[in-house]
């Protein structure tokens, strides 16, 4: 991109807040900038393509710059921006929202068009609630992450209410990190999944719930997303991995379930990273007495994008053992088929989202068949979430669906709320059916 790097922006960044906090300097805005699709495009293009997109990226964004602004990327597919001489938000807004559309045109890659959008974190230099070069920077980064959560492609103005949330952010990893540290606040929360050709049970998905001592139930979209930017999700999965597992444990030696039962259990990227996770995953099962193949680990799509090629290796390892891997969300993501090349999945979940209508509109129908068909002819199970009617059920079996999992069986319960007697009745059911 021929940029300054992140080192040289950091003694940049330092000398303008020095010069604005002693009253020597204009006031001035910083931009940080991250592609929303680079590792995408990277790991199917190869990096030649990678850096193509890096180059126009840094020409696009520049384009919306004045002279006297700086930029710089700092890694990856991260850039930043100083704009000098900016005294009200409107006007960073302006040039945010230049930035962003920049990036609606393709961007012509080999003779292909490659379409990437950017997510923008915009933060005005303030001396009443900045004290140092740093908290700019972190701010920005906070306010892009927010534009991630929201969608990406689009810019976010750090203001009040987000340094608020910023500072329950903190006070919630704090709480967070204790209650790794404690048996009774994270809990797993176990929803069954049926044999949708016979009413059989066929498996648990085990869910986290956090039973915060003062905040009460926190839901996982509140708390996941505090998990993963601190670094504390590596520890939360492995957590409810081990926590799961005990309990799979105290079922089969109770009878409660055969050994033909699964378990899944999401696992993060940050995970794939971890080149020890094989081996804790083996001593785990040792431990148990579980056989490798009751374990299915759930990936989602956008899990995939953020990680490197070593994924591919701990994936594989972990196939090799016997864990078996599911994909997540299937048909929401970027490039479903790409990952189903790549990596060895063993299982398909079909988003609720196609489940919500499948018995009412054609084209939610037509996509699940067509789900179902790939799986058929790459020799995957599907299970599909989000049942809710037995109009759903039942569509879903006439196309061939084999296990399915919603509200229509079960809530996500506690382990000690599950409801045995009902799970028994739906074979009934079904047979009546």
């Amino acid at each position: 991109t021929k940029l300054p790097n992140r080192s040289f922006f950091a003694k940049t960044l330092r000398r303008f807040w020095e010069a604005y906090a002693s009253g020597a300097g204009e006031r001035f805005a910083v931009f940080f900038i991250d592609l929303d699709r680079f590792k995408l495009v990277n790991d199917t293009l190869g990096h030649l393509a990678g850096d193509h997109l890096l180059a126009e990226a840094g020409n696009r964004i520049r384009s919306c710059m004045r002279h006297k602004d700086f930029m710089a990327r700092l890694g990856g597919d991260e850039f930043a921006v100083l704009l000098s001489g900016m005294e009200q938000i409107e006007g960073c807004e302006m040039i945010a929202q230049r930035m962003v559309d920049e990036f609606e045109r393709p961007i012509i890659i080999a003779g292909r068009e490659v379409f990437t959008t950017a997510s923008l974190g915009v933060v005005l230099a303030d001396k009443e609630h900045h004290h140092s070069a740093e908290e700019l920077l972190r701010d920005a980064d906070h306010a892009m992450y927010r534009t991630k959560q929201q969608g990406r492609h689009g810019y976010t103005v750090f203001n009040h209410e987000l340094r608020a949330d910023q500072a329950d952010q903190l006070a919630m990893e704090a709480e967070l990190r204790r209650a790794l540290d404690e048996s009774d606040q994270l809990v797993p929360y176990y929803q069954p999944f049926i044999d949708a050709r016979t009413g059989h049970l066929a498996g648990f998905e085990a869910l986290v719930r956090w039973q915060h001592p003062q905040r009460g139930l926190i839901a996982p979209s509140v708390f996941l997303p505090v998990a993963e930017e601190s670094g504390l999700i590596m520890r939360l999965d492995r957590y409810m991995i081990q926590a799961a597992c005990g309990q799979l444990r105290q079922w089969l030696d109770s009878g409660r379930v055969g050994e033909h039962i699964a378990l899944h259990i999401n696992l993060s990227s940050a995970n794939l990273h971890d080149t020890g996770l094989v081996d804790w995953m083996r001593a785990l099962m040792a431990q148990h007495g579980l056989r490798p193949g009751m374990l299915h680990l759930e990936i989602t799509e956008t899990a995939l994008i953020d990680v490197p090629d070593i994924a591919a290796t701990v994936m594989a390892e972990l196939h090799d053992m016997g864990v078996r891997l599911a994909l997540d969300d299937f048909g929401t993501g970027y490039s479903a088929l790409s990952y189903l090349h790549r990596y060895q999945f063993d299982v398909l979940k079909i988003d609720q989202s196609f489940v919500l209508d499948v018995d009412r509109k054609e084209e939610s129908a037509a996509i699940v068949r067509a789900i179902l068909a790939l799986a058929d002819a790459l020799s995957l199970e599907v299970v599909a979430e989000g049942v809710e009617t037995l109009s759903q059920l039942w569509r879903l079996r006439m196309m061939g669906c084999e296990k399915v999992q919603g509200f229509l069986f079960s809530h996500p319960s506690l382990a000690r709320d599950i409801d045995w007697g009902r799970l028994a009745t739906i074979v009934q059911e079904f047979a009546i059916a």
